[in-house]
């Protein structure tokens, strides 16, 4: 898993239709401004690029592709992950990138 971007949500244009579950549902937490560590990130093993944030310490993924990055702003379609082997997958693949991360801030 690497590291490609942090994210605000005021920097996310989503080109998801409006009446999709997946903008509805995103939308929703990002207005609720609850969410933390929205990251883009993208898989090693997969070479896809996925969205991850957490409420309440409950991490919560989409696959997502970039159309378009301009500055700051980024233009994306999101989708759910459907397969609960590919979120356990996908999510200690993060974990381990995760500690790395830690580990090289505490060094230096």
């Amino acid at each position: 898993m690497k590291h490609v971007d942090w994210l605000h949500s005021d920097h996310i244009i989503l080109s998801n239709s409006s009446n999709d579950t997946v903008y509805k549902e995103f939308t929703k937490h990002m207005r609720s401004r609850k969410y933390s560590h929205l990251r883009l990130l993208i898989s090693d093993h997969w070479n896809r690029n996925f969205v991850r944030y957490t409420i309440d310490n409950s991490p919560h993924w989409y696959e997502c592709d970039i159309i378009q990055c301009r500055g700051k702003d980024y233009y994306l379609t999101l989708f759910n992950l459907t397969d609960k082997k590919d979120i356990i997958f996908i999510e200690k693949s993060y974990v381990k990138f995760d500690r790395e991360e830690k580990l090289n801030k505490l060094l230096k």
